[in-house]
């Protein structure tokens, strides 16, 4: 975890502020409210641990300009973006690595693991319905139902 302080932070300690900006405005998560407020942060990136990510390394994608990797828009010329960076995708020996990478860090933009934003949207969206439907079968199957 990373720690982040300006030198004359609002907030002097590391707890949790009110959810709320200096107009006092809700902000939605205490979070957002540090932010505002100028005061510390704890900046975290969910299941992400350095060592794992050795297969950048092998990364057919490594010597590629990364701008064709994050076209700007989803029409047009940058439908043929999108399909020369998932054909790059298609040769590379990482691609499932790299997908798992994205929807962990939760990548919202570019083609990462051969999917598009769009693509790897739908499969958040599954992945957050099977967990919502197994802790409702959890919870069902705690009240004998």
């Amino acid at each position: 975890m990373t720690l982040v302080q300006q030198t004359e932070p609002a907030v002097s300690s590391f707890q949790a502020v009110n959810s709320t900006d200096l107009r006092g405005n809700p902000c939605g998560s205490p979070f957002i409210a540090a932010l505002y407020l100028g005061g510390p942060l704890a900046l975290t990136m969910p299941k992400y641990d350095p060592s794992d990510h050795d297969w950048r390394l092998n990364a057919a994608c490594k010597d590629t300009d990364p701008s064709l990797f994050f076209p700007i828009g989803t029409t047009g010329l940058a439908i043929d973006q999108i399909d020369a960076a998932k054909q790059v995708c298609t040769t590379c020996p990482c691609m499932e690595d790299c997908l798992q990478f994205a929807l962990d860090t939760n990548q919202d933009a570019g083609v990462w693991g051969g999917l598009g934003e769009e693509e790897r949207r739908v499969i958040r969206r599954q992945r957050a319905a099977a967990r919502r439907a197994a802790r409702l079968a959890a919870v069902e199957a705690q009240a004998g139902l």
